[in-house]
């Protein structure tokens, strides 16, 4: 069937638009009576329209398809639900100056004419079969739209009408990389959803919206792009106010982190995460971590909220437990979390607040401030040498109590030498720490410093533990410390007084040869050797090495010679480094050959 009236089409007009414009001007009362008209079972849609209106090749129109003549169409790059079918909409001044359907029209979410400044009219009926001239019924629109609603409807209509091409508009700054339709529809369901769920209290829309939700989502989202960002800015205040003591990015802002930064992850939104970022970077009292792995490195590396854990490098525990006491302190936020507490400090402003010093140190403060290990400290204390203000059994947390002004008297009361160049030195805090010292052999030894006995190197008023001393003369104050109280002695320095290495007096050890004691002054399954011990192994053993050098012998000889009898030890043996014999069998054995 060949049409009389047959009117061209725009490029890019809305197909079921179309439809209805080329049933109207032929005569037809709805679109229904026009399918019937020009429907043949054994063709196909695009030849029944290409005989209609006697032309050899139709233009691409856009929109869904209809379904009663399944024609291409594009669809703009859009799923389903942005797209409409029998509700498109019109503006009544634009079909006054050209009456056909603009592409722009048949989107969901179009809902005004940027060119005329007015509401769109909804189509009468969702029913193809309503009177095809309903939109020439209407009258023009004379309720404007506001600003806001205009620019979005501006930034949905070029993404139409000029795909790819720059969109710069007063009223939307922020867009500075132009989006498809797709993209843009997207945005607007998604900021849509958040400003009505969580600002405006209102039910979350279906996934396919019908045209009213779409409408409210239209409203919604241009509301929230309006006076960006400080609009933004005062829902997420909104959402903060609702939460204020929950440090918990996830759970106060999380409705909005969801479309920013994982639904409109497309470079040309990168304005809502910057937007985001800023107001974080500025209002955030929670610490950023890597946990927070949405957001930038850059934010997370230089938020200037930090934990109390942190705050102790640059303050002492004093001065930030005087700033939480202050009432109303912009310094510190507290926040609460299931069975404990969350503190963070403003690192810019906690950089100028003074250092306070406290009257009165616990045990670990007291044991930084001296530079020196804290089971020293401790032990200092129990033994009178470091005056205390109060023992753990006086004090209602079980700690030690110290003063301020006595521990920088005892620091002072070590007198110390200018630091030779010439000689190999120690610190005081590291013989303290790593020798194995005997708790009466580190309190003699802090008491030598302390008289002078051992001289101490230093700067006036430097850290007790950071001052030095000589390692040769502690080394021989040590030596000779234990020769006169026969204190048992580390295996290495039972090595150095036998004149052995550090392997064979191990193995000896091991194999029970040896007499050794477990350390009773540190932790661990370290032995140590007495002088008693070592007095009885000299009595019962003797290396072969040795008789080999009183005799004048070849090892290797001897070690033959001697046969019958075997060494108690050696390479042979049990693997020990060095051969030792017992003396009581090397006796008998001269015995039987006299």
């Amino acid at each position: 069937m060949r049409l009389p009236i047959r009117p061209k089409a725009y490029p890019g007009e809305n197909f079921v638009g179309y439809l209805e414009r080329l049933a109207f001007d032929n005569g037809f009362a709805s679109l229904l009576h026009f399918c019937h008209a020009i429907h043949q079972p054994d063709h196909s849609g695009t030849q029944l329209l290409m005989t209609a209106l006697d032309i050899d090749a139709l233009p691409q129109f856009s929109g869904k398809p209809f379904s009663n003549l399944q024609l291409p169409t594009d669809n703009l790059g859009l799923t389903w639900p942005f797209l409409t079918l029998h509700d498109y909409r019109v503006c009544i001044d634009c079909m006054a100056e050209a009456t056909w359907c603009r592409p722009a029209w048949g989107l969901r979410f179009m809902w005004a004419c940027p060119t005329h400044g007015c509401w769109l009219i909804q189509s009468v009926a969702r029913s193809f079969s309503r009177d095809t001239g309903w939109w020439r019924k209407n009258t023009p629109v004379t309720e404007h739209a506001p600003e806001d609603v205009l620019a979005l409807s501006a930034l949905l209509e070029a993404t139409v009408t000029r795909p790819g091409q720059a969109f710069i508009d007063a009223r939307l700054p922020m867009i500075q990389i132009t989006p498809t339709t797709q993209e843009v529809c997207r945005m607007i369901a998604s900021l849509g959803r958040f400003e009505l769920e969580v600002c405006q209290n209102k039910p979350r829309p279906h996934c396919n919206p019908d045209y009213q939700e779409t409408r409210a989502l239209f409203n919604a989202s241009a509301t929230l792009l309006s006076n960006w960002p400080y609009s933004l800015y005062h829902r997420l205040d909104l959402m903060r106010s609702q939460a204020p003591d929950d440090f918990s990015l996830q759970r106060v802002l999380g409705k909005w982190m969801q479309p920013a930064f994982r639904v409109l992850t497309s470079p040309c939104f990168q304005f809502l995460r910057n937007a985001t970022e800023a107001y974080l970077k500025d209002h955030w009292s929670g610490t950023l971590s890597s946990r927070n792995s949405l957001l930038s490195e850059a934010l997370r590396e230089n938020h200037v909220r930090i934990s109390f854990t942190k705050a102790t490098r640059y303050k002492s525990a004093a001065t930030l437990r005087e700033i939480l006491n202050t009432d109303g302190s912009p310094i510190a936020a507290v926040g609460k979390a299931p069975q404990r507490r969350l503190i963070t400090f403003d690192s810019q402003l906690l950089s100028m607040v003074p250092e306070i010093k406290a009257e009165y140190l616990d045990l670990q403060s007291s044991a930084r401030l001296l530079a020196l290990p804290e089971n020293r400290t401790r032990q200092m204390a129990s033994w009178g040498m470091l005056p205390h203000a109060a023992t753990p059994s006086e004090t209602s947390n079980h700690c030690w109590r110290f003063r301020r002004k006595d521990l920088d008297a005892f620091n002072a009361s070590f007198v110390r030498q200018p630091l030779p160049t010439d000689i190999k030195c120690l610190r005081l805090e590291g013989v303290l720490r790593y020798w194995q010292l005997a708790d009466e052999e580190a309190r003699d030894m802090l008491h030598a410093v302390q008289t002078g006995e051992l001289l101490l190197y230093g700067t006036s008023g430097a850290q007790l533990g950071q001052c030095k001393l000589e390692q040769a003369k502690v080394r021989s104050w040590l030596d000779s410390y234990r020769r006169q109280h026969a204190i048992d002695l580390a295996i290495e320095d039972a090595a150095r007084a036998l004149g052995e290495k550090e392997e064979v007096v191990f193995h000896l050890v091991k194999q029970g040869l040896l007499p050794s004691v477990a350390a009773t002054h540190r932790k661990g399954n370290a032995r140590r050797i007495t002088h008693a011990g070592m007095a009885r192994f000299r009595e019962e053993y003797i290396a072969l090495i040795e008789l080999a050098r009183q005799q004048r012998r070849r090892t290797r000889d001897l070690l033959d010679e001697l046969k019958p009898i075997y060494p108690v030890t050696g390479p042979t043996i049990d693997g020990g480094r060095k051969y030792f014999y017992r003396r009581e069998d090397l006796a008998t054995r001269l015995q039987a050959r006299k």
